[in-house]
Formats: structure tokens, C-alpha cells, sequence
């Protein structure tokens, strides 16, 4: 027997190994184990961790049981221990085994009234008696403690050979034979014949209304307590090859198969509606009916449905409803199999979603599943190491369900490895242990831990704890399935060759780091004798001469400080140096500069490198006596790595071509309990190369001033001479400057000149105030050019008629026109053609005798066509000609309209919007009439106010800002208007430059 100090193995030996055959826990916490020509074994858990030795106890026929080989175990309700032997029935009183003189075991063979002596099976019904039941064709026994009672194929039985036996709740007795199930109801024997369906069994389940359900390579067979049910492919079974199975909320059985998908089988809620149990109607939809009555199906899933893989190794249903499918080799499979879409999930009903290694999954062959506590699902896999699948928050409108789908590159799944700390890729098994906070792991590599309180960090802070032989556990491959957690938080575990009880409440952590030294400081990988290149001659003579004797005869020799030599030599070097390769060793390592020798392990303290041996190995140990083969190291050198090195095991550290400068080395280790250890340090100084020291930086200085000097002093000279030379050219140049600048002057002044007499020209153009005040009662104009002339402009005229009436008199007829006029460009290009359009509009009205403002707008227009469209240009203008007669207001418009500010509205005119001159339309203008009360207020303006830049961003006045300050300044006089209105703009435009000419006309009816 062999028993770890830090894990509850058991391994019981006789040559190679024992079967164990049964297990039974009693009473007091005791677990007995009976093997195959072993005997028993009691294992005691209570006994103290210093008396580990004593735990096990071995019965056997020296003990009083009757055989080695124990098949069955069971404690009665009065604290007996009995068992099933192959050479009889054994009871195990524990009050008689202190008791001199009295056996603990009483026997029971054939001699007592046992049909045979192989004792398979043993149970102790409700009231008491015991059943035994054997494989040597003798039937079963009942033993009442006062006589045994035998039943046979005669009494009844469908077989002589009982495997195994139980009891239900309703004190029925049943019997496990190679035959079927036979059923003992205190009377009468009722027996239930079985296929070779059950011989083959690989999975089962107790479904939620007791059913047994077993899945093997024959089909499913369902045992309701009476009568087997088989289902087959016959029946509708996907593929009679079955490796899994789950029950899911609402009832229905699902089936994985070996090759032929998944089958949902509905017979279980058929079943329960039959029998009148309430079913909501939501769960009812699913269900087939022939002839107005339920049937009982198989749905079978594949991949023409949807499904990842054919072969389905595992099942589980989540907390959602949804079923997951890990398969054999493409991955695994969501299924969303509720009823109908308008209970707050999204996506279609009874639809896959498909997760393999293109979504991230890390190998696409799952064998195990599971879902904690949090609803985290879990998938162990076949080389890709354990992941979990990330939700993500609900979509709107999804209640409290989650969504995996991924979107802006998260990642879908994280993934544990051995990078991580798993101690093998390939996950058989999984269990949630809640007590500890743990997800245990059954691997290829022993059992892994997974802390769920180190996640909290993210992956770079996962912790694991591994019991495998690499951490001084022998465990090895774990089996698939052969994980289990009890009630008691004790992990039972099965594995290639023995059965692993692993109480992880027991394992005791030393809480003290290991020791650890720095053993060595090497150079360019040389091992150094330190003592031998701080010596005097004197000692070295005292070495060389101790180096060439037998020890037998030491006198005469300075001893005490040579040992020093002697002793580093022989445990660095395994003997002594010779006189020769000391003094290699001084040649080679002479430069190198330390104040002493440290104790124990021989250091330099102080050590100074010169730049040539900047390349330093240290060789380090920690004290571990227990295990020291699982120390774990890492490093960091100061000055050098920006942070510590991986976790390693190796024992040593090289660090290559180091700059100039002061480093330290610092050392921690980890014991296997996984406590640190304080950092040990080291100091050492790598001094610059010769071309990088001071005095050099010195000589590289005064070169460089001298350089610097000697360029100075050159250039001026140079200078000097460019100077005297730029001189003269610029004294020549500047009396040729002075006489451009003199010209340029005149020049600039005759044209300033002409620009403003060619304004003097355009305002003795525009309409005159006398003019406008006797035709216009109350009205104000801003006119505020870009330049010093125009391209916008006001015109204005009078025309008086005489009209004939009756008896030969005439009347006269005034008619007031008013032009209000933007022409194309500003500056002076825009007078030429403000002059060119006013000379037209006189032409229309006075020459030509023109008198509808329209009209006269279409003879400017052809005119303008005429003398400055024939290359193509589109030159002219837009603007209002408006026409004062008797009261009555017309006017043609193009592009710019009047507008009429009446009880605080707004009312924009109509407008044609085409320019007088040439463009895409040429249609006549339109004559317009206005409709005018008296209090209105007529605008008519230019659009270079609304197109000023400025403000605080810079950006366009617009209409609608200046429409609302119209409306602001309405009741105002006509100055206070035009001054606002001037005001307003130029404190919008601020330091901005103007960028049109600006013309605004306002009058009052």
C-alpha cells in the first residue's frame, strides 16, 4: 500500500495491482474497500495527519473472513458490516473486534443454508432481512437473522444468477440478472425479460418522472420499473450507436449518437398529458397528432439541419433552454429549441448556432461540458486545452437572456492552456467545486484547479494548482468520465491504474518561502577562483606549493587564508588549479575590479567589470529538502530588463553585452506550496569602453572647440569680404529701389486717383437725394461698397407723360422708377458694369419710351447679351426695378426679391429666378403688383449682407439672421435703422475683411 503525504491515494498491490470490487462508506466515516484476492481495507480518515501509516486496515482470513476476494459490501441499519465474498457470507460486528477472545466476523456458508458461496450482491430491505444474491446458479437467499430462505428458478426467479439488487420506495425488491429484472413484492415474484440491448451500456439517466433511460450500441432502452422499452432506428432513432444523453426542462430526451446526429425524443410529454398533468399549451405546439391524438416522435438533428457534427460525444442544456452538443470533431453546437419567438428571445425557433476553431474554439473535438454557477459554460477539449464562452450583455428586447455573438474583433472564447498553467491540453472531465471556488479539471496530466477568484484579472492573472507527477503527485491520465465531486467536497477520481480520493480541504501549505542563495557570479560563462585574483604573491606561493602535495605533510605553510583558495578551487573547478592555469586566470581576468570575497559562496563583492567582460552569468539554488526539483525561479536585472522573467526551473542566468552602468541583480524563488521567497540581490558595475570615458568625452570637447574656433575664425574672414562686397551691390541696389519705389508711388497714386474719379463718376450715376426724397416720404439707404467703386447700385428716374382725355384736354401721368441692382464682380470690373447697366436702363426708359418694368428688365437683358455675351460670358446682374404710378406699385425682379414687413411677419415677394443677362432660362421677366397698407415697411437689398463672414465661427450673416433683425429695428426711425443695421454687420465682420459690396434700401408706406 502507498500513501502520498499530500494526496489520498490508493493503490493496493499484490504483485502488480487488486481490482477493488466494491466500495461502502459506514456510519462513523469509515470506507471499506473489497477487492479481488485482496481482502478489505478500511480506510480511517480521522486518524491524525502524524499517524498517516495507520489510516489503511487489511482484513483477511487472519483476520476471520472467509475469502480474499470480497464482490459486495453493505452496513446494516444496526451498524453490522457485511460481506459478500466468494466463499460465503461474512458479518463484520466493529463492537467485538477489541474483545480478547472474540472475532469480529461471523460466517455464513453453505453450511448455514447458502444456496452457493459466491456472494455477488447484498441489500437490507426496509424491514430488515438481508438479500443475497450469487452467480453460481443457485438463485437468491433471504436471511432474516434467524434462517436463510432461498429462491430459485423454482420459486419463481427468471434466473439462478443475480447480479445485482435494489429496493424502490414502494418496498419492492428487484433482481439484476443476465436474463432481465425480476421484482419481489413481499409475495409473489414478477419477473421483466431483457435484450442483449443492456449489454453494451454507455450512457444512462434517471429522467424526472423515474424512468431509467440506457444508451449503448444497440439503440435506447427505457425501464419505467416494469417493463423495458426499446427504441431503435425502427422507431426513429437517429443511429442505434448512442454516446450521450440529457433530459431538458419541458421533458424532452435528447440522444447523441455515433454518426447520426442528435434525436429529441417527445414520448416523456406525450406521456405526462395522458396522464393529466398540466402542460402549458406553449409546450405543446411541438407535438405531432394522428387523428386529434398526441403520438409519441423522434425528431432527429444532422448537419443538413444545421448541426456541426454527426458524432455527439456530450450533452448538457443550459440555464436559457438552450441544448449544446460537443462533438466529435467540428466543434460544438447550440441549439435553441423553444417553442416560439414571441417569448423575448431573438433569433429563429429550433436553430444551430455553431462554434469550432474558426470562432475561436481551440480544438474542435469536445469531451466534456459544463455550465457553473454563474451560468459560464465550460468545454473541455482534445488538445485545445479548457475555454469558456463569453456572453455578452442582452440585446434590447431579449429580457434576461444572453447573446454570443461577437462584434468590433472581442474575443467569442477564453481559452485556458498549458501556457496558462493547465497541466495538459487534452480535458476529459469537469466539476464545479462551490466550496473552494474551484473548476477542477481531469486531464491527460493529472488534476488541474482552476481558481475562479484569480479570473477577476483577466487571463494574465489565472491561477492553477496541478497534482500530477511533475508536482510530486503520481497521477496521471485521468479516464473519460471518471470525475466525480461528492457531497462532502471530496473529489473522486478514476485513472489508468488506480482509484484517487483527493481531499483538497486536506492538502497542508507550508507558509514559509524556500532559501535561496546566488551560488556563482561567472564571466563570459568562465568559472572564476575569486580568492585566487584577490591574493598576494606570498599566498600564492602557499597555493602553488599545496596544489603539488599529498596533504600528508602541510607544515610550513600559510594555511589559514590558502584553504580559502584550496576550498573554492575544489568545489568550483572539482580539484585544484595549477600554477599555469592561475596565472591564465590572472592574465585573463586581471582587470577585474572587487573590494573582497563573500563567505560561504565565494562572491566579489563590489565588482567592477571592464567593458570588454560585460557579459555575466550567476548560478543560484534555493533550500527545498522536500522537493527541490519543483523550485521555481525568477530574475530581474535592474538597469537592464524592464521587467521579471518568465517562471522557470533553470538555475541559472545569463545576461550578454551589458552597457556601461550600475545594475542589480535580484533573485526570488517559489516553493512548490507556491509562497515566494524575498529578493537576494546583487550590485555589480560595468565600466564604459576607453572611447567612452570622461577624459575622452574631454579630448572629444577641446577637438570639437578647436574646430569650432578654427571654422569661426575662417568664416569671418570669408564674411568679412562677402560683406565689403554686399555692400556696394546693396548701395547700388537701394538707389535703384528708391527710384522703383519713386515711380511705383506716382504710378499707385494716378490710378488712386482715377478710381476715385471713377467713383465721383458712379455716385453722379446713382439716384440722386433730392430725387429719392421727393418721390420716397420716409426711407433710408446703407450703401457700403467692398472697394472704392461698386458693382452694385440704386438707380432712380422720373418720366412724366401727357395723356389725352375728353374735350381736347391732356393729363399728365409721373411714373417713378427705382433700380435696386447687384452687378456681376466688385471693384472696379464691377463699376464698368454697374455704368454698362444704369447707361441700358436709361436707354430702355427715356429713349426707348419703355414704361412696364418687365419690359424694360427684357431690353437690358438682350442688350447686355448683345455687347458682353458674344464670347460665351454670362456677365450682367441681378436685381428690382420697381415702378411708383399713382399710388400703384410694380416691378420685375430677378433672382432678388422685395420683401414686406407687415405686423411683425415677414412677406418675401416672388422673384424670377434667372439674372438679366445671359443663362440657362430666357423667358420673359414677370410684371408683378404690390399690395401695400400703409405702416409696411418695403426692403430691398443685395445679398452682401447676408454673405459677410464673421461672428464667433466665422461663418455667413445669412437671410434668416438679417430677416430677424429687420423685424427687431421695424418701428424704428429710418437713421435708427440704417444705424443699427451698419452697426450690426460690422461688428459681425470684426477684424474680417469685407467681401462684398452691401446696398440696402428701406421705405415706409
Amino acid at each position: 500500500m502507498l500513501i502520498t503525504n499530500k494526496l489520498n491515494i490508493i493503490k493496493i498491490l499484490y504483485r502488480d495491482k487488486y481490482d477493488i470490487k466494491s466500495i461502502c462508506e459506514d456510519k462513523m466515516g469509515n470506507i471499506w474497500f473489497g477487492t479481488y484476492l485482496g481482502g478489505v481495507y478500511k480506510y480511517d480518515p480521522n486518524i491524525k495527519e502524524w499517524e498517516k501509516e495507520q489510516r489503511f486496515t487489511n482484513y483477511g482470513k487472519a483476520q476471520g473472513l472467509p475469502h480474499y476476494s470480497v464482490f459486495s459490501i453493505i452496513e446494516d441499519k444496526g451498524g453490522n458490516l457485511w460481506f459478500g465474498t466468494a466463499g460465503g457470507l461474512s458479518k463484520y460486528d466493529p463492537s467485538l473486534k477489541n474483545r480478547t477472545g472474540n472475532s469480529p466476523f461471523t460466517n455464513f456458508t453453505t453450511a448455514q443454508g447458502l444456496p452457493g458461496n459466491l456472494v455477488l450482491n447484498i441489500t437490507e430491505d426496509q424491514k430488515g432481512s438481508l438479500w443475497i444474491g450469487g452467480a453460481s446458479g443457485r438463485g437468491l437467499s433471504k436471511y432474516d437473522g434467524k434462517s436463510i430462505t432461498s429462491f430459485t428458478v423454482n420459486q419463481g426467479l427468471l434466473s439462478d444468477k443475480v447480479w445485482n439488487i435494489t429496493e424502490d420506495k414502494e418496498e419492492n425488491l428487484w433482481f439484476g440478472n443476465s436474463s432481465g429484472i425480476s421484482k419481489y413484492d413481499g409475495k409473489s415474484i414478477t419477473n421483466y425479460r431483457c435484450s442483449f440491448i443492456l449489454s453494451s451500456v454507455r450512457c444512462l439517466i434517471k429522467d424526472k418522472t423515474g424512468n431509467i433511460w440506457f444508451g449503448s450500441g444497440f439503440g435506447v432502452t427505457k425501464f419505467d420499473g416494469k417493463n423495458y422499452t426499446n427504441y431503435t432506428m425502427a422507431q426513429g432513432l437517429a443511429n442505434n450507436s448512442v454516446l450521450s444523453i440529457a433530459e431538458d426542462k419541458i421533458g424532452n430526451l435528447w440522444f447523441g449518437t455515433y454518426g447520426g446526429g442528435v434525436s429529441k425524443f417527445d414520448g416523456n410529454r406525450v406521456e405526462a398529458i395522458e396522464r393529466g398533468v398540466n402542460i402549458p399549451l406553449e409546450n405543446q405546439k411541438d407535438l405531432k397528432k394522428i387523428n386529434g391524438k398526441l403520438v409519441k416522435s423522434f425528431t432527429n438533428y444532422t448537419t443538413k439541419h444545421g448541426l456541426a457534427d454527426n458524432t455527439v460525444k456530450c450533452i448538457i442544456e443550459d440555464k436559457r433552454g438552450n441544448m449544446w452538443f460537443g462533438t466529435n470533431e467540428n466543434g460544438i453546437s447550440k441549439f435553441d429549441a423553444r417553442q416560439s419567438s414571441s417569448d423575448g428571445f431573438s433569433g429563429p425557433v429550433g436553430s444551430f448556432t455553431n462554434y469550432s476553431m474558426t470562432q475561436g474554439l481551440p480544438n474542435n473535438t469536445i469531451f466534456s461540458m459544463l455550465e457553473d454557477k454563474t451560468g459560464t459554460l465550460w468545454f473541455g477539449t482534445a488538445g485545445g486545452g479548457v475555454c469558456c464562452l463569453n456572453p455578452t450583455s442582452p440585446p434590447k428586447g431579449e429580457g434576461n437572456s444572453s447573446s454570443f455573438s461577437r462584434s468590433g474583433g472581442a474575443p467569442l472564447f477564453t481559452i485556458f492552456t498549458t501556457a496558462q498553467g493547465l497541466a495538459n491540453d487534452v480535458v476529459y472531465g469537469i466539476v464545479e467545486d462551490t466550496l473552494n471556488n474551484t473548476i477542477w479539471l481531469g486531464t491527460n496530466l493529472g488534476l488541474s484547479g482552476l481558481k475562479l477568484s484569480s479570473l477577476s484579472s483577466g487571463t494574465e492573472g489565472v491561477k492553477f494548482e496541478n497534482f500530477n507527477s511533475k508536482t510530486g503527485y503520481p497521477i496521471k491520465d485521468l479516464n473519460t468520465g471518471a470525475l466525480f465531486l461528492d457531497r462532502k467536497g471530496i473529489i473522486w477520481a478514476g485513472t489508468g491504474d488506480k482509484l484517487v480520493r483527493f481531499d483538497y480541504s486536506g492538502i497542508h501549505k507550508s507558509p514559509d518561502p524556500p532559501a535561496v542563495f546566488i551560488q556563482a557570479v561567472k564571466i563570459h560563462g568562465s568559472t572564476i577562483s575569486w580568492y585566487n585574483l584577490k591574493s598576494d604573491n606570498s599566498l600564492r606561493r602557499d597555493v602553488n606549493k599545496l596544489a603539488n602535495t599529498n596533504f600528508e605533510n602541510l607544515e610550513g605553510l600559510c594555511i589559514e587564508d590558502s584553504l580559502a583558495i584550496v576550498n573554492e578551487e575544489v568545489v568550483s573547478f572539482n580539484h585544484l588549479l595549477t600554477a599555469a592555469q592561475r596565472g591564465a586566470l590572472r592574465s585573463k581576468f586581471g582587470d577585474v575590479k572587487f573590494d573582497s570575497v563573500s563567505r560561504f559562496y565565494p562572491l566579489p563583492v563590489n565588482l567592477v567589470l571592464p567593458f570588454k567582460h560585460n557579459n555575466v552569468t550567476f548560478d543560484f539554488a534555493a533550500i527545498e529538502t522536500e522537493k527541490p526539483e519543483m523550485v521555481r525561479y525568477q530574475c530581474f536585472l535592474e538597469g537592464y530588463d524592464s521587467d521579471w522573467s518568465p517562471v522557470t526551473d533553470k538555475k541559472t542566468a545569463t545576461f550578454g553585452n551589458i552597457p556601461e552602468g550600475s545594475y542589480t541583480f535580484k533573485l526570488k524563488a517559489c516553493s512548490l506550496d507556491g509562497i515566494w521567497s524575498v529578493p537576494v540581490t546583487y550590485t555589480f558595475e560595468v565600466l564604459p569602453p576607453w572611447y567612452r570615458t570622461w577624459w575622452m568625452y574631454s579630448c572629444y570637447l577641446l577637438t570639437f572647440l578647436s574646430s569650432i574656433g578654427l571654422f569661426f575664425r575662417l568664416r569671418t574672414a570669408s564674411l568679412r569680404k562677402e560683406k565689403e562686397v554686399l555692400e556696394r551691390t546693396v548701395k547700388e541696389r537701394t538707389t535703384e529701389v528708391v527710384e522703383q519705389k519713386e515711380l511705383i508711388e506716382e504710378k499707385q497714386k494716378e490710378i488712386v486717383d482715377s478710381i476715385n474719379y471713377a467713383k465721383r463718376i458712379q455716385y453722379a450715376l446713382l439716384a440722386n437725394d433730392s430725387l429719392l426724397k421727393q418721390n420716397l416720404k420716409e426711407h433710408f439707404i446703407l450703401f457700403q461698397p467692398k472697394d472704392i467703386v461698386s458693382g452694385d447700385f440704386y438707380w432712380a428716374t422720373k418720366i412724366i407723360d401727357s395723356l389725352p382725355i375728353s374735350n381736347g384736354k391732356e393729363e399728365n401721368v409721373e411714373r417713378f422708377y427705382l433700380a435696386i441692382c447687384d452687378s456681376t464682380g466688385h471693384g472696379v470690373p464691377g463699376a464698368f458694369m454697374s455704368l454698362l447697366n444704369i447707361s441700358f436702363l436709361n436707354e430702355a426708359v427715356t429713349e426707348k419710351n419703355i414704361k412696364q418694368p418687365n419690359e424694360i428688365l427684357n431690353h437690358v437683358r438682350q442688350r447686355l447679351i448683345e455687347s458682353v455675351s458674344q464670347d460665351g460670358a454670362q456677365d450682367g446682374m441681378d436685381g428690382i426695378l420697381l415702378c411708383f404710378e399713382n399710388g400703384k406699385i410694380t416691378y420685375a425682379a430677378a433672382n432678388n426679391a422685395p420683401v414686406i414687413l407687415r405686423d411683425h411677419l415677414i412677406i418675401n415677394l416672388p422673384t424670377d429666378k434667372m439674372p438679366i443677362g445671359k443663362g440657362e432660362k430666357n423667358s420673359s421677366f414677370t410684371l408683378h403688383t404690390i399690395d401695400t397698407k400703409k405702416g409696411d415697411m418695403l426692403y430691398f437689398y443685395t445679398d452682401g449682407y447676408a454673405d459677410q463672414f464673421g461672428g464667433a465661427k466665422g461663418k455667413k450673416f445669412k437671410y434668416k439672421q438679417l430677416e430677424e433683425l429687420l423685424i427687431s429695428i421695424e418701428q424704428k426711425s429710418m437713421e435708427d435703422q440704417k444705424q443699427i443695421l451698419t452697426t450690426t454687420i460690422e461688428n459681425w465682420k470684426g477684424n474680417l475683411e469685407q467681401v462684398d459690396d452691401i446696398l440696402i434700401i428701406g421705405m415706409r408706406i
